[in-house]
Order: structure tokens, then C-alpha cells, then sequence
């Protein structure tokens, strides 16, 4: 069993525009900052995450943002599995998948282990390449 951390320790929430055209019924995944000065959802594993959305905000309206930058410990929505200790990255649907490589974007460490859709809870760390936490080489 992994730890399970207290709500108590979870970061603060801000409101930030939210630049898709489509309504987001699922929380706890990964949003990037958008050249328009909003947020929209990772769309790619080299995306730099900048939080989690904590609500389901409409098209255009405001998304909860929990960031990664305030610490504390968060929740993210898996896009595959993960052991409790995994360093973990983005996917291209916002979902956090397994950092096993140097050149992987690496935001955080899972606090649990979980399969794909679960939600866990992780420790956000950088975001930085897989080489600084030491991950080896892709084969």
C-alpha cells in the first residue's frame, strides 16, 4: 500500500480561463499554459505541465487550477500503470503516464500505485528531463 497523504497538505486553487471549445467533465488532469495566456489540456508527452484542474469547467469558463509550482501534495488522473515511487510525465490526452527516460518531462513522483484511469495522489517535483532524476537512455 502506498502513503496516502492527508487533503490537509494539498496546494492552493486558482481560477484560470480555460481555452478549449469543449466542455471538461473530468477532473485531475494535466493543463499547460496556452499562448493566449489561458489553460487548455496537455496535448503532447514534451508539454510542460503547469497544474491539474480540481473542477469540470465549461468551454471557455473558468478551470480550478491546482499548480504544480504551490507544492504540496495533488492528484492526477493515470493514462496507464504506475508503481507507488514512479516518476511520472504526460501523455498526449493530459492523463500522467510513467517517466522511464532522459529526455521524458518529468513533473512528479506517485505517492500510490495506480492502473489507467485511476486517480492518484503524487509529490510535484520540477518539471524537468528524466536525465535529473536519473532515468537512463530510451533504447
Amino acid at each position: 500500500m502506498g502513503f496516502v497523504p492527508s487533503s490537509d497538505y494539498e496546494g492552493p486553487v486558482i481560477p484560470q480561463k480555460y481555452d478549449e471549445s469543449t466542455d471538461l467533465d473530468i477532473e485531475h488532469l494535466l493543463l499547460k499554459h496556452s499562448a493566449e495566456g489561458e489553460v487548455q489540456l496537455v496535448a503532447a508527452q514534451t508539454d510542460i505541465p503547469l497544474g491539474t484542474n480540481v473542477n469540470k469547467p465549461k468551454a471557455g469558463g473558468d478551470a480550478s487550477v491546482r499548480l504544480l509550482a504551490n507544492g504540496g501534495f495533488m492528484k492526477v488522473k493515470l493514462g496507464g500503470t504506475v508503481a507507488d515511487g514512479d516518476y511520472l510525465q504526460p501523455d498526449a490526452d493530459a492523463y500522467a503516464i510513467k517517466a522511464e527516460y532522459d529526455d521524458d518531462v518529468v513533473f512528479g513522483q506517485a505517492m500510490k500505485a495506480g492502473v489507467e484511469n485511476d486517480v492518484i495522489s503524487f509529490v510535484p517535483i520540477g518539471p524537468v528531463v528524466g536525465a535529473a532524476v536519473g532515468l537512463g537512455a530510451a533504447p
